[in-house]
C-alpha cells in the first residue's frame, strides 16, 4: 500500500524566517497606473483597507497618499477625472497609497481576510459629495488566494509579492449577471514597513544660509590673484610696467672668440677707406674673408 504523499519538508533555518504575518507591521503600496469607464461622465475611486470578517478592522491602519503625512484612517478618495472618450484612459494625480497594517490585521485563519476594497463613485455635481456607487473590485491581501503567491521566506528589505496587473470594476446590480463599469491597471507590493524619512528637506528646496549677492558670488569661480601692491607696502601704479628680459649670457670662451672677430671687422673696414697705415694692412690680410 502506498504511503501517503506528504508536503515537502522544510528546513529548520527557514521555518523559523517564514513569514509570521501577525507579529508583523506591513505596508501594502499600492498605486493606480491609469483607468477606464464604459461609460461618459466624472468618476472618482475609493480605496479601503478592510477584514469583512471582523468589526472596527481598519482601526490602527494609517494610510499615507502620494507623498503627503500618514494619518490614521483605512480609506482614501482620489480626484475626479472626466471620461469623456470611451476609448482613452485617464491617469489620477493621486494615485498611490501607502497601508500601513498594524499587528494582527493579517492573519492565516479563518477569522481573517485582509483586502483592498476599490469602489467606483460616479459624481452627479463639482463636489465629491454628489456621489453614486457605480462598480466595485477587491484585491486580496493577505493571505493570497491566486497569483503570484507570497514569498514567505523574504528578507525584511525584500518584497512579500511585487506585481502589476489589471483590475475589472464590477457594475454594482441586483442581477445575478454583473456587467463591467469599468477597468484600472495597477502597481501593487506587500513587505515589511519601512518607515518613511519625513523631516528631509528635498535639496532643490533647501535654503541656503547666505544672502543672494553673497550667493552669487559663492557661485562665481574663484581665480588665483597676486597679492595686492598695497598689502606689500608699494604704491599703486595706474599703468602696467614692461621689464624688457635680458638676453641670455654667451659662455666666456665663446663671447671672447666673438668679440675678436667683431675688432678684426672693424680694422678691415678701416683699411679699406685708408685710415689703417699701410705697414699694418699686410697683416690683416688673413681676416679678409671674414667681412
Amino acid at each position: 500500500m502506498a504511503g501517503k504523499a506528504s508536503e515537502p519538508r522544510v528546513p529548520m533555518t527557514l521555518q523559523k524566517s517564514r513569514l509570521k504575518a501577525e507579529e508583523k507591521i506591513l505596508d501594502l503600496d499600492f498605486e493606480v497606473v491609469n483607468v477606464q469607464f464604459n461609460e461618459t461622465g466624472r468618476y472618482a475611486l475609493r480605496l479601503t483597507a478592510e477584514n469583512p470578517l471582523l468589526e472596527g478592522s481598519g482601526a490602527g491602519v494609517q494610510l499615507r497618499v502620494n507623498e503627503g503625512d500618514p494619518r490614521h484612517t483605512n480609506t482614501a478618495t482620489t480626484d475626479a477625472i472626466e471620461q469623456s472618450n470611451l476609448n482613452e484612459v485617464y491617469t489620477f494625480e493621486k494615485r498611490r497609497f501607502l497601508f500601513t497594517l498594524p499587528k494582527g490585521f493579517c492573519k492565516n485563519d479563518k477569522h481573517h481576510d485582509a483586502r483592498l476594497r476599490i469602489e467606483a463613485l460616479r459624481l452627479r455635481g463639482s463636489l465629491l459629495k454628489s456621489q453614486e456607487k457605480a462598480g466595485e473590485g477587491f484585491f486580496a491581501i493577505y493571505p493570497r488566494t491566486n497569483q503570484p503567491r507570497m514569498n514567505l521566506f523574504a528578507s525584511r528589505d525584500e518584497d512579500l509579492y511585487s506585481y502589476s496587473d489589471i483590475m475589472a470594476l464590477l457594475r454594482v446590480s441586483s442581477d445575478d449577471l454583473a456587467m463591467h463599469c469599468g477597468r484600472l491597471a495597477y502597481t501593487v507590493s506587500f513587505h515589511e514597513h519601512r518607515p518613511v524619512a519625513t523631516g528631509e528637506t528635498p535639496i532643490s528646496s533647501r535654503r541656503s544660509p547666505l544672502p543672494p549677492a553673497k550667493q552669487d558670488e559663492a557661485r562665481m569661480p574663484k581665480i588665483n590673484s597676486p597679492v595686492p601692491f598695497q598689502s606689500l607696502g608699494f604704491p599703486q601704479q595706474s599703468h602696467s610696467v614692461s621689464t624688457p628680459e635680458p638676453s641670455p649670457r654667451l659662455p666666456a670662451a665663446a663671447e671672447s672668440h666673438s668679440q675678436g672677430v667683431r675688432n678684426a671687422k672693424g680694422i678691415y673696414r678701416k683699411l679699406r677707406l685708408g685710415t689703417v697705415p699701410y705697414g699694418i694692412s699686410s697683416g690683416l690680410d688673413s681676416i679678409s674673408s671674414l667681412a
